[in-house]
């Protein structure tokens, strides 16, 4: 394997390219890390705030790049022949969140899979920015240059100088604060990617199911006639409802259609594809609606008792068949806590074609409170979104029995 040294460079032999970033220790004097990518044109800037890759926006619009970060290792995958003809370097960044230096770190390492790597001397950097390298088109031929560059100021400085456009950057006073989720007595709606709501459980409703539903359309929202017919939207509309779910020992699996088909599926009192409420992982899928029919739609239980288990999940769907687009389904995710309003995600505004979508996160913080975050982020299949939001799992193609 090439050991690179600041300012060496190294062609990329695959058009898929895999860069992992590791350091130590995974908080620098209390403060925590944010890597991030900026897709450049030939002029050293972005074409505009979506070729900015960060911890909010972890792809690029066609997921030519994408940023998954777990603990102290950041991976970015990178697919060269995808890029846009406008890009011509893509600037690799981490940045410290708070008052801290990266003389203060013990390490950090870039891996190119398969090529090279690269560790950047820290012993005397002050700064709180670090550009760790670039990924460039060369005559032609995409490398990879060690930079190991400081850079003063953190996340919003850095991507000011690229031409992101961070408003609270230029605002001397504090940025007003956002505003608040629609809240009423019954009903939570996360309107905004990122919003978030946490809820407490009562020693009353632990014995409570929660419930994750999704509800949509039975009907295609669209006019007879023969784009209608093309995209198969003459039958009914066929949704899935699906969760990665993460214990806190690390375990992890997914429940949908496409994984508990063909009779792999079970009751809630045993393990099979399809949870087990009972026990780990204490969820459960209730049944695929291939009808499109029921006025239920499909709903994934999560036992309380298993709270301390549990780490995280990850709400997602796809259109398995019925119509092209999003904005069609007229879909609606609502997350149930006993004692709690429901919390409410659309998605049936979105005109996205891409059929598969990371809907919301839920964090588990200790024995009795759970955090709803809103993601509604867009992707080809269940491999994309894994890499987006690092579940580091295998996938395979298949079809419902």
């Amino acid at each position: 394997m090439k050991q690179l040294q600041s300012g060496g460079n190294t062609a990329l032999t695959e058009t898929d390219v895999e860069i992992t970033i590791s350091w130590s220790p995974e908080k620098i004097d209390g403060f925590e890390l944010d890597s991030s990518a900026f897709l450049l044109t030939a002029n050293g800037t972005v074409r505009g705030d979506h070729d900015f890759i960060f911890y909010n926006q972890p792809q690029s619009d066609n997921e030519s790049v994408v940023l998954a970060t777990t603990g102290a290792t950041t991976s970015f995958r990178i697919q060269t022949d995808q890029l846009p003809t406008e890009i011509s370097k893509i600037a690799l960044a981490i940045t410290i969140n708070g008052n801290a230096n990266f003389s203060r770190a013990n390490h950090l390492q870039v891996a190119i899979k398969g090529v090279a790597n690269y560790s950047p001397d820290l012993s005397n950097m002050t700064e709180k920015a670090l550009i760790i390298g670039e990924v460039y088109n060369r005559n032609g031929v995409w490398k990879f240059r060690a930079v190991g560059q400081g850079f003063n100021g953190g996340l919003g400085p850095l991507a000011t100088r690229y031409g992101v456009d961070v408003e609270q950057e230029k605002q001397p006073q504090p940025p007003p604060k956002p505003p608040e989720p629609q809240i009423s007595l019954s009903k939570i709606t996360l309107q905004k990617k990122g919003d978030s709501h946490t809820l407490s459980l009562k020693k009353t409703t632990l014995n409570q199911e929660i419930s994750i539903n999704l509800n949509w359309d039975a009907k295609p929202q669209a006019k007879p006639g023969l784009f209608r017919s093309i995209f198969g939207g003459n039958g009914a509309i066929d949704l899935d409802l699906g969760v990665f779910w993460e214990l806190q020992n690390g375990y992890k699996s997914c429940i949908d259609g496409m994984q508990f088909t063909r009779g792999q599926g079970g009751p809630r009192t045993r393990l099979t594809k399809q949870g087990c409420y009972v026990d780990q992982p204490w969820v459960w899928h209730c049944g695929d609606d291939r009808s499109g029919t029921t006025t239920t739609g499909e709903t994934i239980l999560v036992n309380p008792k298993g709270f301390g288990d549990l780490k995280r999940l990850v709400i997602y769907c796809f259109i398995y068949k019925g119509v092209a687009k999003w904005a069609q389904t007229n879909a609606v995710i609502t997350v149930k806590v006993p004692g709690n309003p429901d919390i409410e995600v659309e998605l049936g505004k979105h005109d996205d074609a891409r059929n598969f979508c990371a809907i919301a996160g839920i964090d588990f913080q200790g024995a009795n409170q759970l955090k709803v975050t809103k993601y509604v982020t867009f992707h080809n299949d269940h491999s994309y979104c894994d890499q987006t939001y690092g579940w580091g799992m295998r996938w395979g193609k298949g079809v419902k029995g």
